[in-house]
């Protein structure tokens, strides 16, 4: 990779141009093999242009511009029209995808609704889940590990959600349903009616009635019992300003598509990366033996894991499960020199910033022990979870879930892949295994 650009007069700046085709660019390129993109992108330098199509584009390859344009810059750079129009029907004004005024006005009801005791609402379920699915899992069985995932943490989202009993079940398969919407990329656009578009229209209609009568039934008749859907409903600001029903309906399916594919790929990847690294897999025993002994863990054992969070950290950097952000700028602009169009889409890659050999040494090697000892620099080289204003809320109760799993599984059984051939990625809404991992539990004597 070329060195950081240093600013310069505009004039004096020669942009470095992708090659593409004459009419689409390299919309095709993007579309088809998009991690390879973005890896072409930054062989060519930390700022370049492009096009996909008719839509002028400039991918971003360095920490300070990750920097700048989610932190320092966000009144210049936002939400890219692209994105919106693709989630929009499903999230509507979810966090991910809502404008300033809506983010700003949400953002902060959200948060005191998420620290209302919300986290050990989770871990509760999580450890809980995570025991249900360890026990039911006999020796030398295989499964499926990642859509056995999705299925696992979909039932911790439930739980939290709505609660227990027929009537959560029923709410929880709607949103579920609903959240196909999020599965592929890229999403065929919603006013083209492919059976699938057409199928998945009909699941959010569905859903939006089920949560709406949810909502109208939570409000008249407030829950003893503890979710998100009754945090988010009962939480006031400043002012006694509440959430509306619109809002809960649309940040519960935001934490619902935020979380389901991304958790479920986090434990995927980092139980594949440790089934192929026998010391890091015993360190971590060990660490859960030390801290847990036989005993259930609890919310207060996470902080104590640390080598299960940073097995959990390096998973992460290898296979972000979010691996492209995406921004535009709503006017024109200039960056370290670089003229910067208005409706340029700037476009950043997790994927490539976060196996950089310039931050990363051995980038591609499996070493949870770099994280013992982080440098500085690394703050916007790993930003799995985004960063500033619009960060994902998520990112404590990811590290608090993986820990608290990894230490329930570690109690009861080693995971180990079976075959030994690559697994490829699928960079679709979460960066996905691209075939079947199958895994087996073995016990701890025997591995």
């Amino acid at each position: 990779m070329n060195d950081v650009p240093q600013p310069k007069p505009s004039d004096a700046i020669v942009p470095v141009w992708l090659r593409g085709k004459w009419l689409t660019g390299s919309l095709f390129e993007f579309l088809r093999t998009p991690l390879s993109f973005y890896e072409r992108a930054a062989a060519c330098g930390d700022v370049v242009f492009g096009r996909l199509a008719h839509i002028p584009v400039c991918v971003l390859s360095h920490p300070r511009f990750v920097e700048r344009v989610l932190t320092r810059e966000t009144e210049v750079f936002e939400p890219s029209f692209i994105i919106r129009k693709s989630l929009q029907c499903l999230l509507g004004e979810g966090l991910l995808i809502a404008g300033r005024a809506s983010s700003a006005r949400q953002r902060p009801l959200v948060i005191r609704a998420l620290h209302a005791g919300f986290a050990e609402l989770w871990a509760k379920a999580v450890v809980e889940e995570a025991g249900r699915f360890a026990a039911s899992w006999r020796g030398g069985e295989l499964r499926n590990f990642y859509p056995t995932m999705l299925r696992m943490v979909a039932d911790v989202l439930r739980r939290v959600t709505f609660g227990e009993g027929p009537e959560a079940e029923k709410l929880g398969e709607m949103v579920e349903a609903g959240m196909r919407r999020a599965e592929d990329f890229p999403p065929v656009p919603d006013f083209i009616p492919t059976p699938r578009n057409l199928g998945q229209r009909t699941a959010i209609h569905r859903m939006d009635e089920e949560l709406a009568g949810a909502i109208c039934v939570e409000r008249a008749n407030p829950s003893a019992q503890a979710t998100l859907l009754s945090l988010l409903v009962k939480v006031h600001g400043e002012g006694g300003m509440q959430l509306s029903d619109r809002d809960v309906r649309d940040q519960i399916t935001m934490i619902h598509a935020a979380v389901l594919q991304n958790m479920a790929a986090v434990l995927t990847w980092t139980f594949t990366l440790l089934s192929e690294n026998d010391q890091s897999y015993e360190e971590i025993r060990s660490e859960v033996t030390e801290v847990m002994e036989n005993r259930v863990p609890t919310i207060g054992d996470a902080s104590r894991l640390t080598r299960c969070a940073n097995a959990v950290k390096e998973a992460l950097r290898l296979y972000p499960p979010v691996w492209q952000i995406f921004r535009q700028a709503n006017r024109d602009t200039e960056l370290d020199g670089y003229k910067i169009r208005r409706g340029t889409q700037m476009m950043i890659s997790e994927w490539v910033l976060q196996r950089d050999v310039r931050f990363f040494p051995e980038p591609q090697k499996f070493q949870p022990l770099r994280w013992e000892n982080p440098k500085p620099e690394w703050e916007f080289a790993f930003f799995p979870f985004g960063a500033g204003q619009r960060a994902c809320l998520g990112r404590e109760l990811c590290f608090l879930a993986s820990a608290l799993i990894l230490g329930v599984f570690a109690q009861r059984f080693r995971l180990r892949r079976v075959g030994a051939d690559k697994i490829g990625v699928d960079p679709a809404f979460a960066l996905r295994p691209s075939k079947p991992v199958m895994m087996k539990a073995e016990s701890w004597a025997s591995a």
